[in-house]
């Protein structure tokens, strides 16, 4: 009776596992973990190195981000060499939903504007784009039943157009995605094929490359690795014939609370990028 039971669970458990919706994320460059603790500030100095032979240059910019108490960025400035800035206002409503962003840099008059627009169940589904107050893009989403996007489609305003629309079709039990670009008369803006593969909780882990929209003839692939916060910790890219072609991966050191005070990035073993933050707490 009691291995019975034991079997019951079990199923019940691979059964709601196997239902649990999951929300997959965008593609980035790079993927960290939410802040921790409520922090009032945060500066962080983004040193480049860019390599080229045996030599290595390096450039350095640094940011300044502020927080309200729901630690919600409310203000983003950045600063650049030769004395340039770029400063960002974030506006929420009262349901916490990022509503406006304004940002100008040193030069700028009005700078830009961006309004989102949200369904009931509070996803994106209309973001506005004004440059000088003048409107310049719009970003149209739809989602499916999960909650993830099936379509998204920018329109430009100079001429009024639609640029791109992006189809995306799932598939939940093998846990991957495919998307194609149209352009504005419905035609594949490229020829070749993509597929991407994503673990429970929405991470994407796997990307293969296709030369054609029937993904077939496999071009390359590149492969992700998470920790359990939710860091990036290494990428690397394969061949078409399945030999690695490069390969690059991040060390982290963290503070008593938590947050990530130092983030290396390497490739081929070799530092490409350092960030260094430091937090102001709120007591």
């Amino acid at each position: 009776m009691k291995q019975t039971n034991r079997l019951i669970i079990v199923i019940l458990i691979l059964f709601f596992t196997s239902c649990r919706t999951i929300t997959v994320r965008e593609i980035k460059l790079d993927e960290t973990q939410p802040l921790k603790h409520n922090i009032e500030s945060l500066t962080a100095t983004n040193i480049n190195y860019t390599i080229k032979g045996k030599d290595t240059t390096k450039s350095e910019t640094v940011i300044i981000q502020y927080f309200d108490k729901k630690n919600n960025l409310i203000k983003q400035i950045d600063y650049y060499p030769k004395n340039r800035t770029h400063t960002t206002y974030f506006n929420y409503n009262s349901a916490n939903l990022l509503v406006t962003t304004t940002s100008k840099n040193q030069d700028s008059i009005d700078g830009m504007r961006c309004e989102y627009f949200y369904d009931k169940k509070n996803r994106v589904i209309e973001s506005k784009n004004f440059y000088e107050n003048e409107s310049w893009k719009q970003k149209l989403t739809e989602y499916d039943s999960k909650g993830n996007r099936v379509m998204q489609r920018l329109n430009s305003s100079k001429p009024s157009s639609t640029d791109w629309i992006t189809l995306f079709k799932y598939n939940y039990k093998k846990r991957f995605f495919t998307y194609k670009t149209l352009d504005s008369n419905y035609v594949a803006k490229y020829k070749t094929g993509n597929k991407t593969y994503f673990d429970k909780r929405g991470y994407l882990i796997k990307s293969e490359t296709y030369a054609n929209e029937e993904l077939k003839n496999l071009t390359g692939c590149t492969t992700k690795k998470y920790d359990k916060a939710g860091n990036l910790m290494w990428r690397k890219s394969y061949g078409k014939d399945g030999k690695l072609k490069s390969e690059s991966y991040y060390v982290n050191i963290y503070d008593s609370v938590g947050n990530i005070i130092q983030r290396d990035h390497y490739y081929e073993n070799r530092v490409l990028e350092t960030s260094k933050i430091v937090y102001k707490y709120r007591e």
